[in-house]
Formats: structure tokens, C-alpha cells, sequence
């Protein structure tokens, strides 16, 4: 069956659910408090990280068993998408969900907060759960351990290296999933220190233990590393090789090459892209790894490792149009880049756009991998959408 018509028949499947769930249901941490709406931190051509955002997309009643087979999804290479609302009412994500349509075959939410008691809490989203249910595509809940905009080490160390945080963690993504009939889970535990590689290990084995037996998947993201770091506080705590075995597949963050700290340059060169798919697939069998395609930019100012600001694709076109520059393109790293002043200051700006994403998805055949996972819907252009098709028809 073609992509298009699989999902047509999905989307009738998901209707039928939706009239049998119809009463909702309490579970461990559900549901958070309303978020803030950090207005003054957003402008059309800026974005901040989310703090909290997602759901998913079936209600199933009290005491329901558990769904125990998870949804289809199209075979070949698999197109994921983060999802992801910096706040309430911000509908950018919700409407490239629906501009890309048939080219997304699974939404990631990043809904699930992880607390330093090992609790997750999230909140229902009727608006995603009613596209996604639409469009047939499955919903997996992204864990995540953000505390005041940044992903904190010490939310990490709480939890992963207690094993009774860790099993309280465990149940509650268990919980969630059964009430919000999400497909999966995925947990995005980031700046977890170097000494804690063997606790996250043991979530992440623990987590497949309790869901798979009811039909949920497991997914993980993951920094991107060329070499097994085993130390370092950003790369060291994940054992790609432990992972993928425990994993379902693994989302392997092949962006921030360049970032926040760190001298100007490509969030993403197709060179370094390469050499992270090429160890990855030593450590993981290759149809379980997802190439992390990021859509997004970053503003210098020249000659510095300040970043002035994060740019979605179309906030860098808009900004490198205001100062009436032309946006130029790095052979090499294959990517768009532009520098312009302000103020006296020289900034540079690197950004990815659907011609550095076309490049970097000659990656996943070169390697034979699973599929991509798009950081994030409501940052990318609608052309991306055209890249994907080409490479994966």
C-alpha cells in the first residue's frame, strides 16, 4: 500500500479508538499545571528551547488492557519528527505537522517532564492528538529532564542513580503511555555526566523490560560522538553499543557541532554528519539508527563563542533580508551561511536549510540506516518536505 492510502486507512483506525477511549484517566504525574508563556522570549524569526509541551493521541478508559500492537508504520526509511510547543497556544509545530502530511511517519512529543523524585509529569494536547489521529500517525511521548531552559545534570543524577527514582520513573512512562495510548517512548536524557554511563544504561533496559511487553516501543536520543566516549559530561553516558541492543532504535543527535560556548560554525557539516553515521554503525546495527536532521540555526557574533540567539530556518532567511545580505553556501560543510553587522559587531550566522538536509539524507542509504529524525516541526521550511520526498519516495 503507498504511503498516502496506509495512512488514509491509519486515520480510520485512529477514529474507531478515539469513540471506544472515550472516558479519560489518572496516572502518576498526569497532568502538569498550565505552562508560562514566555512571550517576551519569541519573535518570528527567534525560538527559545521548550520547558514543557506534548501529549498523546488516544484516551483509553480506566483499567482498559493496555494496547498490544502498537500501530504500523511504513516500511523503508522511517521519517520522524520531534514535536514540540515553546507555549501554550504556539501552533507553529502543529501547522508543519500538517503541511508535511504523508511525508511524517511518526511524531515524537516532547511531553514528558522528568522530576528529580523520578515522577514524570505532562499534559494533554487535544489539538495534536486530533491531527495525528487525522493523519494516522503514531505518537510517542519524548522524556526529557529540563529544569529553567537548560537539560540539568543534577535532575540526571537524582534519578538514574537511585534505583528506586529510576523504577518510579519506569512505571510512570509505563502509565502515561497505557492512559494517552501513545506508540512509544522515548527518553532524551541529555548533560548526563560522564560516571553515570552504567545507570543510564539500566533505565534504558529497565524502560524496554516494563513497555515492550505491552505493545509500547522504546526509542532514545542520543548526542552524536565519532569515538566511544566514556567520560566526558556530554557524550561520555551513553554506550551506543549497550543502547542499541536495549533500544528499539536509537535517534542519534547529529547536530550542535557548532553551538552555545563553542566557536561559530556549522550546527551541522555533512563531513562530521559522516563520521558520526560511520562509527555509529559499528556500535548499532544500522536499520535501528535514526539520523538526527537538524533545522535550525545559530547567530555569532564574529570571532567569539557567543551565540546572540537560535534561528528556525525561516527567522534566518528573514533576518538575512533585513540586513540585505546575501546568503552564501559552505562547500565543504554544505551548508547556508551569512554574516552581516549590527551595532559595530560583526555576526555570522549558520543555519540548515532543505539543501544541507538533501545532503545529509544521501547519508542514511550510504549507510543503510533506519530512517531520520527532524529537530524540530514548526523550525524547518516546507521545503524540507520536498528533500524527504526525493530521497525517499
Amino acid at each position: 500500500m503507498h504511503r498516502l492510502g496506509r495512512r488514509l486507512w491509519l486515520g480510520l483506525m485512529t477514529v474507531a479508538l478515539l469513540v471506544v477511549g472515550a472516558s479519560g484517566a489518572a496516572a502518576p504525574g498526569v497532568p502538569a499545571g498550565a505552562l508560562p508563556s514566555p512571550a517576551d522570549l519569541q519573535s518570528a524569526e527567534a525560538w527559545v528551547l521548550p520547558d514543557l509541551a506534548g501529549d498523546g493521541w488516544v484516551v483509553l478508559t480506566a483499567g482498559e488492557p493496555p494496547v498490544e500492537e502498537p500501530p504500523a508504520e511504513e516500511e523503508g526509511p522511517l521519517v520522524v519528527a520531534y514535536y514540540a510547543e515553546d507555549w501554550q497556544g504556539d501552533v507553529r509545530a502543529l501547522n508543519a505537522l500538517r503541511e508535511a502530511g504523508a511525508h511524517v511517519d511518526r511524531v515524537v512529543n516532547f511531553a514528558l517532564q522528568l522530576n528529580a523524585d523520578g515522577s514524570i509529569t505532562t499534559r494533554p494536547y487535544p489539538d495534536l492528538s486530533a491531527a495525528a489521529g487525522e493523519m494516522g500517525v503514531p505518537v510517542y511521548g519524548l522524556v526529557y529532564n529540563m529544569e529553567n531552559g537548560h537539560f540539568s545534570a543534577e535532575i540526571a543524577r537524582a534519578v538514574l542513580s537511585d534505583p528506586e527514582r529510576r523504577g518510579r520513573a519506569v512505571a510512570d512512562m509505563l502509565a502515561i503511555a497505557q492512559v494517552h495510548g501513545l506508540a512509544g517512548i522515548d527518553i532524551d536524557i541529555e548533560n548526563v555526566p560522564g560516571d553515570l554511563r552504567p545507570h543510564y544504561t539500566a533505565l534504558v533496559r529497565e524502560a524496554a523490560a516494563a513497555l515492550k511487553p505491552h505493545g509500547i516501543h522504546l526509542t532514545v536520543s542520543v548526542p552524536a560522538k565519532v569515538w566511544d566516549d566514556t567520560t566526558s559530561n556530554w557524550g561520555g553516558a551513553f554506550d551506543y553499543a549497550a543502547l542499541g541492543e536495549a533500544a528499539d532504535q536509537v535517534a542519534i543527535m547529529t547536530y550542535d557541532e557548532h553551538t552555545y560556548g563553542l566557536p561559530h560554525g556549522p550546527v551541522a557539516s555533512l563531513p562530521w554528519v559522516d563520521r558520526v553515521a560511520a562509527y555509529a554503525v559499528t556500535q548499532i546495527p544500522p536499520e535501528k539508527i535514526l539520523l538526527g536532521i537538524p533545522a535550525y540555526g545559530y547567530d555569532w557574533i564574529h570571532g567569539t563563542r557567543q551565540v546572540v540567539k537560535g534561528l528556525s530556518t525561516g527567522g534566518a532567511y528573514t533576518l538575512a533580508a533585513r540586513h540585505g545580505v546575501e546568503v552564501q553556501w559552505d562547500d565543504v560543510a554544505q551548508v547556508p551561511y551569512f554574516t552581516y553587522s549590527e551595532g559595530g559587531r560583526a555576526h555570522i550566522v549558520y543555519f540548515e536549510n532543505s539543501h544541507s538536509a538533501a545532503a545529509k539524507l544521501q547519508i542514511v542509504e550510504k549507510y543503510g540506516l533506519g530512517g531520520i529524525a527532524i529537530w524540530r516541526l514548526g523550525l524547518n521550511e516546507p521545503a524540507i518536505w520536498e528533500a524527504v520526498g526525493n530521497a525517499f519516495p
